[in-house]
C-alpha cells in the first residue's frame, strides 16, 4: 500500500543548479538538504498540475508544498527559480489562482515560468498570461540575465506541427536569432521550455519542429565532449535526469513529473505511486543524480515533457459513415473513435472523454476548438458547411482524427 508520504517521496522535489567557472552542475534538491553545494544559481520545478486528483497523484497540492517546504528550508536560497511549464492541469481560473498562491510561498526572490500545453489549452492561454505574461509582454518567450549567465525562455506549445511535434514559430525563431547573435560562445547560457527542444520520441509528439535550426544555434555555447547516453537511452527517456545529444556539445535536463511518473518514451504508461522511485517505468534503479560520467555543460536546454502515455494501436478500417444528424465520438485510451467520420451538413458531433487524463478537441484550421474535458465532460459542434476538418487534442497532439463534412 502506497501512502501519502511515499507518493511524496517518489515525486522529488526539483533540481538546484549550481555555477562554478562558467560550469553548471545539477543536484537533486534532496542532495541540498542540510549540505553546502556551492553557491546555488536557480532551481527548476515543473509540472505542479495544479488541478489534477488521479491515482498517479491525488495530493498535487501536499507534493508542491513539500517541495516548496524543501526550497525554503535550503541552507543558501536561489536567486531564483524557473518552472518549466503546466503549472495547472485543466487551465481554470481557479487552478492559477491556488498555483499562484502556493508558488508565492518560496522564498526565491524571482520566478521564471513558460507555459505547459495544460496551461494554454484554451488556444491562446488567456489565463497563464494574465498571471505570468508580464515579462514577456504576453508573448511567452523573453530572455534575462543573471550572474553573467543568459537566460532564454521560449514556447514550444502552442504551435504544433502536423506531425505532433512542438514548434517555436517563425516571429519565435527570428527572435532567437537575434538574441543570440553577438553574444560570445564562452558565455554560459540556460534555455527553459516546456517540451523538448529536440526530438526525444516523435510518435508523442517529445520534440521542436525547428530542433536541428535550435541546436545549429545553440550548439557553439556547448562545452567539452558529452558522452552518448547507452543505446535506447538518449531517445527513449530512460531513467537519467540528463539527456545528451551524441553529435554535438549540448546538454538537455529533464525533471521529474509533480503529478505522475513516467516511462520510458514508448513503452506503456503512465504508472503510479512507487514506480517513481526509478524515474523509467521500468525496473531499473536510477543511477545516482548527477551523472557525474558527463561532462559538465556550459550550455543547458531544460524542459519537462516527462507525464507520458502508451501508445495505442491505430484502426485499420476506414472512414466510419454516419447519416444521423447526432453523432458521438468518445475519447478513450487517447484515441478518438471513431478516428474519421463522413457526415452531412448539418450534423452535430458530441465528443465526451472518457479517459482520466484531460483532453481537448481541436481543429487544425482553427474552426473549433473546445475547452480542456476532464473525465466523463463533453463538447459539442454543428458542422454547417462542407470540407475536410481535422482535428486533434492540443494537450496530447498524437491523438488525430477527421471529420468530412458533405
Amino acid at each position: 500500500m502506497t501512502n501519502r508520504r511515499d507518493v511524496l517521496h517518489c515525486m522529488g522535489a526539483g533540481t538546484l543548479f549550481t555555477l562554478s567557472g562558467g560550469v553548471f552542475s545539477a543536484f537533486d534538491l534532496a542532495q541540498a538538504q542540510n549540505r553546502d553545494l556551492g553557491t546555488p544559481l536557480f532551481l527548476q520545478i515543473s509540472d505542479t498540475h495544479i488541478g489534477f486528483n488521479k491515482e498517479a497523484n491525488p495530493d498535487v497540492i501536499g507534493t508542491l508544498n513539500a517541495a516548496i517546504d524543501a526550497v525554503n528550508a535550503m541552507p543558501r536560497q536561489p536567486a531564483f527559480a524557473l518552472h518549466t511549464g503546466d503549472v495547472t492541469h485543466l487551465s481554470k481560473a481557479s487552478e492559477f489562482d491556488t498555483a499562484a498562491q502556493l508558488l508565492s510561498r518560496l522564498k526565491v526572490r524571482e520566478l521564471h515560468l513558460v507555459p505547459g500545453e495544460h496551461d494554454v489549452t484554451d488556444g491562446p492561454g488567456a489565463e497563464f498570461f494574465a498571471r505570468f505574461g508580464k515579462p514577456s509582454g504576453n508573448k511567452g518567450y523573453y530572455s534575462f540575465d543573471a550572474n553573467g549567465v543568459h537566460f532564454i525562455a521560449l514556447v514550444n506549445v502552442m504551435n504544433f506541427k502536423p506531425n505532433g511535434l512542438g514548434a517555436l514559430g517563425a516571429d519565435q525563431m527570428a527572435w532567437l536569432k537575434d538574441d543570440l547573435s553577438g553574444r560570445s560562445a564562452s558565455e554560459p547560457v540556460v534555455v527553459f521550455a516546456h517540451m523538448p527542444l529536440w526530438t526525444i520520441y516523435e510518435p508523442w509528439g517529445w520534440g521542436t519542429g525547428e530542433g536541428e535550426e535550435i541546436a545549429s544555434l545553440l550548439r557553439r555555447f556547448g562545452h567539452g565532449a558529452q558522452r552518448p547516453y547507452p543505446p535506447g537511452r538518449a531517445k527513449g527517456g530512460g531513467a537519467y535526469p540528463v539527456s545528451h545529444r551524441p553529435f554535438d556539445r549540448l546538454s538537455a535536463t529533464r525533471r521529474r513529473h509533480r503529478a505522475g511518473t513516467w516511462p520510458v518514451a514508448g513503452a506503456a504508461g503512465p504508472t503510479a505511486g512507487h514506480a517513481g522511485r526509478h524515474h523509467g517505468g521500468g525496473k531499473q534503479e536510477a543511477p545516482p543524480f548527477p551523472h557525474r560520467q558527463h561532462a559538465r555543460p556550459r550550455m543547458i536546454a531544460m524542459h519537462s515533457k516527462l507525464f507520458s502515455f502508451a501508445l495505442l494501436a491505430i484502426s485499420a478500417t476506414g472512414p466510419h459513415a454516419v447519416q444521423a444528424q447526432d453523432v458521438s465520438v468518445s475519447i478513450k485510451n487517447f484515441d478518438y473513435s471513431p478516428m474519421a467520420l463522413d457526415i452531412r451538413s448539418g450534423t452535430t458531433v458530441v465528443w465526451k472523454n472518457l479517459d482520466g487524463e484531460p483532453h481537448t478537441i481541436a481543429s487544425t484550421d482553427g474552426t473549433f476548438r473546445s475547452p480542456a474535458l476532464d473525465q466523463n465532460d463533453s463538447y459539442s459542434f454543428t458542422f454547417n458547411r462542407p470540407g475536410v476538418f481535422k482535428y486533434i487534442c492540443s494537450i496530447h497532439p498524437k491523438m488525430k482524427a477527421t471529420i468530412t463534412v458533405k
